[in-house]
């Protein structure tokens, strides 16, 4: 803690509030002892950053959990990760939970009564707890937790009250997350599920065809992508790279990251060239697909505003009468294939002549419209959702940074 409390509010050794800090061990027998049901034995993989999850959950029997009676758990004990790569996340074990156990990787932290649960929980997340748990690790290795250095955690700490209306606040922001989370998940799900029906067997058909790429509509034709569309790499020639003579123009670099991170149509960039930057690099239009091809394989986005990139990028510009959308939702449809096929260097790459020659399934233009446009309704869906998202998060951390220092007060 390096901020001052506000008045009422005390900073206490998180020994002082503890009746329990302590941990399990993996049952002897290692993954064989693990039963199809039983006691669930609680691993950090289970433990994630604010809750607990039950997929990969293991079991042990009675037996077993008896003779681990040290480290049952109870509900509202607050659970946290003290090895490997998850040291750091936290949750409090739910109040549905009847009986439970941990492994040696996640520690126990049961109170005296002094704190509310779901407020030390937020505490410990929050970037002052995590600073706590960064400051044991030697190096930024973070190898790992002993009891007595969570014990030594400073924990600010209002009137119960207080700390419960807090956890409440944050509470409801976390539901909301949780619930946009399941949202966008879903969309998701539905919108792959759509895609393959939608591209393979187009709308409203009743008789198809065997062709090159499995069973399509009777009324539908095969092309090449190199037949419908321009396919050109980009360019970046200049030697090293990140020579920064080239960069800070007003002309968009797009790179691979860019494209992964759209979400299907770009938006934005997270570089810029100059003039002697355009010189060795090339221009592409706006309403282009540009495909990765290195690293990250098949991710592709519209270009919406005119671009240059980098070899490690593919444009295709559909010919006239191709409606963009569609050919992007096709394109993102190969990405598997694409990914299978990528030959493996120093990192997994393909070229133009996997994808110009690569086959579609062509509907007639009024059709790709109409399957395009259904495609773009869940993608909007998606993309609202996203953006509700990354709003609840901010939300989440401006919360924790008011409310968990004591900058501003919640009414009791």
């Amino acid at each position: 803690m390096t901020h001052e409390v506000p008045e009422g509010w005390v900073i206490k050794k998180l020994d002082d509030l503890v009746s329990k800090v302590g941990s399990g061990i993996t049952p002897k027998g290692g993954k064989s002892a693990y039963k199809e049901s039983g006691i669930p034995l609680i691993r950090s993989q289970n433990v994630l950053w604010g809750s607990l999850s039950f997929e990969d959950i293991v079991f042990i029997d009675d037996e077993q959990h008896q003779r681990m009676s040290g480290s049952k758990v109870f509900a509202n004990d607050v659970l946290l990760n003290i090895t490997g790569a998850s040291i750091g996340r936290v949750c409090v074990a739910p109040s549905q939970l009847e009986e439970a156990n941990v492994n040696q990787h996640v520690c126990i932290i049961r109170g005296d009564g002094k704190f509310e649960p779901h407020f030390l929980k937020n505490y410990l997340l929050s970037p002052y707890g995590q600073r706590q748990v960064d400051q044991f690790q030697a190096g930024g290795n973070r190898q790992g937790l002993n009891f007595q250095q969570i014990r030594s955690f400073s924990i600010p700490l209002p009137p119960l009250p207080e700390q419960k209306k807090i956890a409440e606040v944050l509470s409801s922001v976390d539901e909301a997350i949780a619930a946009t989370k399941a949202v966008i998940d879903q969309t998701k799900q539905v919108k792959k599920g759509l895609l393959q029906t939608l591209l393979t067997k187009g709308i409203g058909h009743t008789k198809f065809k065997q062709t090159p790429l499995g069973e399509i509509p009777e009324s539908w034709e095969i092309g090449r992508l190199e037949e419908i569309a321009l396919v050109e790499r980009g360019k970046f020639s200049a030697r090293p790279r990140n020579d920064p003579k080239y960069y800070g123009g007003d002309i968009p670099f797009v790179q691979t990251g860019d494209v992964v991170a759209s979400n299907g149509v770009l938006k934005k960039h997270s570089q810029t060239l100059n003039e002697d930057g355009l010189g060795v690099s090339k221009r592409f239009a706006a309403n282009v697909v540009l495909v990765t091809i290195a690293a990250n394989i098949g991710d592709t986005a519209i270009t919406t505003y005119p671009i240059c990139c980098p070899d490690s990028l593919v444009a295709v510009q559909p010919n006239e009468g191709v409606d963009v959308f569609w050919l992007q939702h096709v394109l993102s449809s190969k990405k598997s294939y694409l990914d299978s096929v990528a030959t493996q260097n120093a990192q997994k790459n393909i070229n133009l002549t996997h994808l110009k020659p690569l086959l579609i399934a062509l509907p007639p233009v009024e059709e790709r419209e109409k399957i395009a446009a259904t495609l773009n309704e869940l993608r909007s869906t998606e993309v609202y959702n996203s953006e509700k998202l990354a709003q609840l998060q901010t939300l989440k951390s401006g919360l924790m940074s008011d409310l968990l220092t004591g900058r501003k007060r919640v009414e009791v």
